[in-house]
């Protein structure tokens, strides 16, 4: 049996597991489409689905007590223990987004600081508050939050202007900007 390790601590991913990752990204089982373009719900996406659900159930925290689904991190929430685990398992996350990047030929190099901040810019078009984000962040405050979106705000009152002169002149004249 194949195991797997979900990042638990300062490791890397064998080249392999990398290379199919790349590999699925580009051109998922020689369908001709990429992992991502791919629907959840499609025919050849089932399996991919119905293994994850397999994995995570099979490693899962049974530790009903727990805040955490797997159990990466073995200390006590909210110690200093808990915090270096948490940054080790970080450290070999990022290790390993960034040889997925290179594999990928991304320019940008990939971290899970992409992950958490196209999640957050994300939220925001989708209208949640920022004191949401700002508290699913771990931002120390709104105000950290706020300056990570302040140039999309710029960018959704712009939009918001388009609409609403697209509105008007299309009541008064009938024509579209």
């Amino acid at each position: 049996m194949k195991k797997y390790n979900f990042g638990a601590g300062p490791c890397i991913l064998p080249r392999e597991v990398i290379e199919k990752t790349a590999s699925a990204i580009l051109d998922f089982n020689g369908i001709g489409l990429s992992l991502s373009e791919i629907s959840h719900r499609s025919k050849d996406f089932q399996p991919v689905m119905d293994e994850a659900m397999a994995l995570v159930k099979k490693y899962m925290n049974r530790d009903s007590s727990s805040p955490y689904l797997f159990p990466l991190l073995r200390s006590r929430e909210g110690t200093k223990e808990a915090y270096r685990e948490y940054q080790l398992a970080l450290r070999s996350f990022n290790q390993q987004l960034m040889l997925l990047g290179e594999l990928l030929g991304l320019g940008d190099k990939l971290s899970s600081y992409t992950a958490r901040h196209t999640w957050a810019t994300t939220a925001y078009y989708c209208e949640i508050h920022p004191g949401i984000i700002s508290e699913a962040m771990g931002h120390s405050s709104i105000t950290v939050t706020e300056t990570y979106l302040k140039p999309f705000r710029n960018k959704k009152i712009d939009e918001a202007n388009k609409q609403v002169l697209d509105f008007v002149k299309r009541s008064v004249t009938g024509v579209s900007a």
